[in-house]
């Protein structure tokens, strides 16, 4: 008996040991949240109230009621990990079905949803968490039918019965929406489910998760998904509005508080495993079994296993070592890699200075039809160089966390029309058609990085572009107002092109992924155009989600939160366009000939003196002597660049303009370069007409 003994001793310091470190965790975690709260959330907190909550008793694999009675599923390990985080205690009110829950909250005799979704008329008596649990699209689902692999809402749904649960938010808006079908309300998933596999409706509509889950665990393989609907699930914690905002506010921290990778553990726990498992008392036997021997032979081979931990620890420490080694070794790789591509930078725009120089040079000769035809192929190709370039640049940048966001009010509109404009010209030689459509609710100003927010549109635009050989792209900006000072951003590209298959949609984000196949074929590029809309996604707290059907077409779904300014933040919009009406003395400062002699040429057909210089000390020495009313430095030059130039020029000549012109883009330098004394920084390749608008900013301040 005492083998036994012993044996269940163990484990009950095994359990103790395990308990003990998870409880530890759970109140170091709860000691962090707390630092997060307001004195008021915390007043709340401290006075121990508890809080009622209803759930939908048939939603797997989201939540539903099990057998016992019991709130199960994904919103279920949610809503522990909030308890824990928290202190509060949650408490289930268990209902039948999703109507009665509804109503239990309305009577007030329960105080919150788990998971609800936000429309108009919920608003009149919920307030939401600004933080989605999870959200996904909606769908149709149908007899599984060959002959129409996806279905029209228009043509295929007249006369036919759609399903759709009681007092769901996605029933109300396909009501509101497509109000002349017909609809029949069910009391729960199930039963939706159910009638659609008799055949009493033709349709039943739910989100894609439920749908999958249904279809795949629950035995109804003669269905499919037969449309994805323009509805998107945002599922979010609500409470009534009878109770204090601070509730909301903390319920709102703690569910921001989990990270997207415990999301994603809960959520895949609860999708691609099987809820109808029977526990196997027999293999449960056997497994005690196994571990009571393992134990025995632990207990008598103490000496061996002190042994071996001395090995181990030795060997562990020598892996700690290497892997310090690798560690400095990748940092330093790293760190090369973005000096490799800097410099490399430097080294290619420079000569496309040049280049793009000389084409501008060249539009202003007396040239045939068929040379301004060789000259728009190769302006053609020198911005897609430059476009390679500034793709890699980010990149890398994101990499080594170094691109920062410049987080400004911007017109909203005028920031809609400046992306359709950049993106016409994509379609100019093609039998597609760009479409752009804005919601009504649009706010005059948004808060955030417009260009980089204008960069993730833009590159979607271009992406479906290259995809769509024929047909239609289309450009949908929306949202909703969360709070009078917060608006969530909802972005759409669209197209009817040739898809993506359901196996490479979970590799197009990574950088320098292109697809096989036609697609690749028909399109140009390295694959980064994909990988940096999801990183700026991320790095602006959004999402980016993408849906797509091989010969139907793709959608890609972005959505963040920007802060709406108040009118009193917005700067007032004073700026005129100087003009210079004069004959200025310019000095070229650069050693490259091919880029003076560019600029040289371009400035003096616009009426201008020039004067040139081959690195910093020629510029002093002639600075000395003559007068300009303008310098432009080139930063990178032998003998004297252009930051020890500038310097030297600003002790003797504080008012004299000075524009610097770099191929160097890389950490910031601009800041570098403006304290330097430089009124303002073009980067190359220089393009006339911006380097002359600087210039006449410049001289007007």
């Amino acid at each position: 008996m005492k083998p036994v003994i012993l044996f269940f001793l163990c484990l009950n310091l095994l359990l103790s040991l395990s308990l003990q470190a998870k409880n530890h965790g759970v109140e170091e975690h709860h000691s962090k949240f707390r630092e997060m709260l307001t004195t008021n959330e915390l007043a709340w907190l401290d006075q121990q109230f508890s809080l009622s909550y209803v759930y939908d008793p048939d939603w797997a694999p989201f939540e539903w009621k099990n057998e016992i009675d019991s709130h199960t599923g994904i919103i279920a390990d949610i809503l522990d990990i909030i308890k824990n985080t928290t202190g509060i205690k949650l408490e289930p009110l268990h209902t039948d079905t999703w109507s009665e829950s509804v109503k239990s909250v309305k009577a007030g005799k329960a105080d919150m949803f788990s998971a609800i979704t936000v429309s108009d008329e919920r608003k009149n008596y919920l307030n939401f968490t600004q933080q989605d649990i999870y959200t996904y699209p909606a769908a149709l689902i149908t007899q599984f039918d060959d002959k129409n692999v996806y279905l029209d809402f228009e043509k295929d749904f007249e006369s036919k019965k759609i399903g759709i649960v009681k007092d769901s938010g996605l029933g109300k808006y396909i009501e509101e929406t497509k109000p002349d079908y017909h609809y029949v309300y069910v009391d729960s998933t199930q039963d939706g489910f159910t009638r659609l596999a008799d055949k009493e409706i033709d349709f039943f509509a739910i989100n894609t998760v439920t749908a999958k889950y249904f279809i795949e665990k629950k035995g109804f393989n003669d269905l499919k998904i037969g449309l994805i609907l323009d509805y998107r699930y945002h599922l979010k914690i609500a409470i009534s509005k009878q109770l204090p905002p601070e509730i909301i506010s903390i319920l709102d921290k703690a569910l921001k508080s989990i990270d997207k990778d415990t999301l994603n553990v809960i959520f895949n726990k609860w999708t691609k495993a099987s809820m109808e498992k029977q526990t196997d008392w027999n293999l449960l036997i056997r497994i005690l079994s196994v571990v009571f021997l393992v134990v025995l032979i632990l207990i008598w081979n103490t000496r061996r296993l002190n042994q071996m931990v001395d090995e181990r620890t030795e060997a562990l420490s020598r892996t700690v070592k290497e892997l310090d080694i690798a560690v400095a070794q990748a940092q330093q790789a790293n760190r090369a890699k973005s000096l490799f591509l800097a410099n490399m930078s430097h080294e290619i725009r420079t000569p496309m200075n040049g280049v793009t120089g000389m084409i501008q040079v060249l539009r202003g000769t007396d040239l045939d039809e068929t040379q301004l035809h060789y000259l728009d192929t190769l302006d053609s190709v020198s911005k897609s160089l430059l476009s390679l370039i500034a793709d890699l640049l980010d990149i890398s940048k994101i990499e080594a966390g170094k691109l920062a966001l410049n987080i400004e009010p911007f017109k909203t509109f005028n920031w809609i029309t400046d992306i359709h404009n950049i993106s016409e010209p994509l379609f100019e030689d093609k039998q597609t058609q760009l479409v752009t459509e804005t919601g009504n609710d649009l706010p005059e100003y948004l808060e955030g990085d417009s260009a980089r927010l204008q960069q993730v549109v833009t590159n979607l635009i271009s992406n479906a572009a290259k995809s769509t050989p024929h047909g239609e792209v289309k450009l949908s900006i929306d949202g909703e107002w969360l709070k009078p000072e917060l608006f969530q951003l909802s972005i759409t590209v669209s197209d009817t092109g040739i898809g993506i298959p359901q196996d490479k949609i979970e590799t197009i984000f990574d950088s320098f992924i292109q697809l096989d196949s036609d697609r690749t074929a028909k399109s140009r590029g390295v694959g980064l155009g994909l990988a940096i809309c999801k990183h700026l996604a991320d790095i602006m707290q959004g999402d980016l989600q993408v849906t797509s059907e091989p010969g139907k077409g793709s959608c890609f779904t972005f959505t963040t939160t920007l802060k709406v300014p108040r009118k009193e933040d917005v700067p007032i919009d004073t700026e005129v366009n100087p003009e210079i009406n004069r004959k200025l003395s310019i000095l070229v400062v650069d050693d490259d000939p091919i880029n003076r002699l560019a600029a040289t040429t371009l400035l003096e057909k616009s009426g201008h003196k020039i004067s040139e210089a081959e690195n910093g000390l020629t510029a002093l020495e002639q600075i000395d002597t003559q007068t300009f009313d303008v310098i432009l430095m080139d930063i990178h030059m032998p003998v004297m660049g252009g930051i020890e130039a500038t310097q030297i020029i600003r002790k003797k000549y504080k008012n004299l303009p000075i524009i610097g012109l770099t191929a160097s883009v890389m950490n910031d330098e601009k800041a570098i370069y403006l304290e330097a004394g430089m009124n303002a920084v073009v980067e190359k390749p220089i393009l006339i007409d911006k380097l002359i608008n600087t210039m006449k900013h410049v001289l007007i301040k």
